[in-house]
C-alpha cells in the first residue's frame, strides 16, 4: 500500500520538470533573439561609420587612396567584423581583410539587393554568401553617399559569423 505522499510525489516532480524545461526553452529563445538584435545593431553602427569614412575619402570616382585602405582595415579590426565595399552596380571594390589585394575581385551581388539598400537605407540578412564567406553570418548593408552631392556611390556590407555571436 502506497502512502499519499508517494502517490503525489511523482506527478509533482514531473510537473516541475516540465515547467523548468518550458522556462529554460523560453529563456534560451529570448536570449538568442536579444543577441541577434544586439549583433545586428552593432553591425549597423559599424557599417554607418565605414560608409561615412568611405564618403569622406571618395574622390573622382575612386576609393582606392592608400589612407582609406588602411583606415578601412583598421575600422574592421576594431569592430571585429568584416567589411566589403561594392560600387552602385554591385561590383566588389574592396575587402577589409586584404584591402591591397582582395582575392574576391570580380565578385558581385545582385543589383536588386543594392537597390534595396540604397532605397531603404539599410538591409539586414543572415545566411551564407558562397564565394565570399564559408560560414553562416549576420550581415548588415548600408549605403555610401558622395559627401558633396549626396548621390549614392555604393554600399558597405559588414558581417560577422553567427557562431561567434550566438556561441552555437
Amino acid at each position: 500500500m502506497r502512502s499519499t505522499f508517494s502517490r503525489a510525489f511523482f506527478p509533482v516532480v514531473l510537473l516541475m520538470l516540465a515547467a523548468l524545461l518550458t522556462i529554460g526553452t523560453f529563456f534560451q529563445a529570448l536570449t538568442r533573439q536579444h543577441l541577434t538584435e544586439k549583433a545586428m545593431e552593432e553591425l549597423k553602427n559599424d557599417g554607418t561609420a565605414i560608409a561615412q569614412l568611405a564618403s569622406a575619402y571618395y574622390t573622382e570616382g575612386s576609393l582606392s587612396r592608400r589612407e582609406f585602405l588602411v583606415n578601412l582595415s583598421l575600422a574592421a579590426d576594431v569592430s571585429e567584423a568584416d567589411a566589403v565595399i561594392f560600387d552602385e552596380k554591385g561590383h566588389l571594390v574592396l575587402c577589409s581583410d586584404s584591402p591591397f589585394s582582395c582575392e574576391h575581385q570580380g565578385w558581385s551581388i545582385d543589383a536588386d539587393y543594392v537597390g534595396k539598400v540604397l532605397e531603404n537605407g539599410t538591409a539586414r540578412n543572415t545566411g551564407m554568401f558562397s564565394g565570399l564567406y564559408d560560414d553562416i553570418r549576420f550581415v548588415v548593408s548600408v549605403p555610401i553617399n558622395d559627401a558633396k552631392s549626396g548621390s549614392p556611390i555604393g554600399i558597405v556590407m559588414v558581417s560577422t559569423p553567427m557562431a561567434a555571436t550566438l556561441l552555437i
